[in-house]
């Protein structure tokens, strides 16, 4: 039995749940003789929901949750899909018996309330993490929340001289230290996940005139150069540029953009190095697409982690077109990036057809050919074989497509073809490479239909080398979105569709599951409203899957004090995605 108690430090006095959860490792040490040693994992266990009192928010322990029956605390290998050890106790229990840990990599530490069914009501998850004996404790923040719905992202903040957990929201030091203070909300951002998923980077974005047409250039008012780091270990924001030890800005604002940027892409490249592509920065009086490419290194020494790439000559390395709303799509097969369509700098209505090749190891770039049409906030999926881009819908100068493309080939010849139509003309829609049939079929879900903002709440696949997409009268979401977010869940191959906006541009604040049944079904998706909306009713954000399960929502337009404006805050979903009967060790 191990017992859950009350933890104090000096930024948390007496506000979260600790659980220590302890293994005895024998390891040899001076001359051969053997001690036994205590690791421990140290849970802090807060949620959002109700408390004792009723009273809905951040709770510094366990919610209330009506059905909840049972908690498991469950030891995993998210990898496999396995079960490592398992615990269970009644949530009234202040003590319970936690399952002992076990050596391995990429191992996670899951809370799982259930019903008297065992039906999941609520989760939530530590990071991946490493257990060797070596390391005796290692800490972390688990966020319990109900599955299927929306909730703010759980901070520590000091206000008056005491803690209390509040939204999390964008790191301010930097900007208080080098300028005038600045709203740190945005849209047009880029989040992706690094380390393995246990932590997320947010690069640049504007703070933008909340009213834009969908076809339309964004109006900016701020362009953001920072990178934002998130820890779900902590909930906290870090702007990289920003030196605790100093306690400012780094030198020559090193780890931030060289140009500020929005509407751009930030491209994986492997081992937690990105490049940074186009995208809009502000302009007179519409906002100017770039052609600068910077690389973001994660493993570099702070102070380096931005880096200008350059040619063989020593030049800056640039695009030969500025743009932006375009894709850039990294192939492992050649260690090149396709960078294709996009807006250009003659206004909404410049809508490219080039596609540039980024050689990598040879620090070049160029033209490679052009698309059979002109295209902008289209979608691009990279194929089974590290080689083969596909490029779906998009827009052009008089509307949405339907057509698609595929470009293959290598750095010594790229050739661009014409692939199947879709059956509908979609732009600003979710496009994704989905795990059923061996993951050779692409999935494209809602949209905007035209350039008026009409929408689509139809979803629709196919394969390289058919001749059609597939799509029957009832494959449909439950609302039409324009711009939606999709993510494919790992366990059950489901798909979370959230935000968006409909036809009168309205937000949408909430969320739908596609659950998935069999290829070979009649209706292989069937769509479900899931309970609860959007926590700030947010549209225009970004969703990044993260290693705890959960999917991280940050900025977008949404409701901040009342005021409809760009967001500076964090908002987790968590899906409902059960793991099925992996057996145990």
């Amino acid at each position: 039995m191990h017992t859950m108690q009350v933890m104090t430090k000096s930024r948390m006095k007496r506000i979260s749940v600790l659980v220590v959860l302890s293994a005895l490792v024998a390891a040899a040490v001076g001359c051969g003789d053997e001690v036994e040693r205590d690791p421990k994992l140290n849970i802090q266990v807060i949620g959002w929901g109700s408390g004792q009192d009723g009273t809905v928010g951040f709770q510094p322990r366990l919610p209330v949750f009506d059905t909840a029956a049972q908690v498991r605390v469950n030891l995993t290998h998210p990898g496999t899909g396995q079960l490592v050890n398992t615990a269970a106790f009644n949530p009234s229990e202040q003590r319970a018996v936690i399952p002992k840990l076990r050596f391995g990599n990429d191992l996670r530490m899951e809370f799982e309330v259930v019903d008297t069914q065992g039906v999941p009501v609520a989760t939530g998850a530590t990071p991946l993490f490493d257990f060797d004996g070596d390391e005796l404790v290692k800490g972390y923040r688990i966020q319990v929340d109900e599955v299927d719905t929306f909730s703010p992202v759980g901070s520590v903040v000091n206000k008056a001289g005491r803690s209390e957990l509040t939204q999390s929201r964008m790191d301010y030091r930097a900007v208080r230290d080098f300028e005038a203070d600045r709203w740190l909300g945005r849209v047009g951002h880029v989040t992706v996940p690094y380390d393995g998923g246990n932590k997320a980077l947010i690069v640049g974005g504007a703070h933008v005139d909340p009213v834009r047409r969908p076809a339309g250039l964004p109006q900016i008012k701020i362009v953001q150069d920072d990178l934002m780091e998130f820890d779900p270990a902590t909930g906290y924001f870090t702007d990289l540029s920003y030196d605790p030890q100093t306690r400012g800005v780094r030198a020559n604002s090193a780890d931030r953009l060289f140009e500020g940027r929005a509407f751009h892409t930030v491209t994986p490249i492997g081992n937690d190095k990105f490049l940074v592509i186009g995208g809009f920065t502000s302009g007179d009086p519409n906002a100017r697409a770039l052609n600068s490419i910077e690389l973001i290194d994660l493993n570099a020494a702070p102070g380096t982690r931005v880096q200008q790439l350059v040619d063989a000559s020593g030049s800056p390395l640039t695009l030969e077109a500025p743009r932006a709303f375009h894709t850039a799509t990294y192939r492992p097969s050649d260690n090149t990036v396709i960078v294709a369509g996009g807006i250009g700098r003659g206004g909404e209505n410049d809508v490219l057809d080039s596609v540039e090749l980024i050689d990598l190891d040879e620090s070049s770039v160029q033209t490679v050919g052009q698309m059979g049409e002109g295209r902008a906030e289209h979608e691009a999926v990279l194929m089974g074989d590290g080689e083969t881009v596909w490029l779906l819908g998009g827009r052009g100068p008089s509307g949405a497509l339907s057509s698609t493309e595929t470009v293959s080939g290598d750095a010594g010849g790229v050739s661009i073809s014409t692939a199947a139509s879709m059956n509908t003309a979609r732009y600003a829609f979710a496009a994704l490479r989905i795990t059923p049939n061996n993951g050779s079929l692409v999935m494209a879900i809602g949209g905007y239909t035209d350039l008026d903002g009409n929408v689509t709440d139809t979803f629709e696949f196919s394969s390289l080398g058919r001749d059609e997409f597939l799509a029957e009268g009832n494959w449909r979401l439950e609302e039409g979105r324009g711009n939606p977010q999709a993510i494919e869940l790992s366990n059950s191959n489901n798909i979370v569709v959230l935000g968006g906006r409909d036809g009168s541009q309205a937000r949408l604040t909430s969320s739908e599951v596609l659950e998935f049944g069999d290829l070979g079904d009649p209706k292989p998706y069937t769509a479900r409203t899931t309970e609860g909306t959007s926590h700030n009713e947010r549209a225009d954000f970004t969703a990044t899957p993260l290693s705890n399960g959960k999917i991280l929502l940050i900025g977008g337009v949404g409701r901040f004090d009342g005021t409809t404006t760009t967001l500076d805050s964090a908002e987790y979903f968590t899906p409902l995605d059960p793991r099925g009967t992996a057996p145990a060790n």
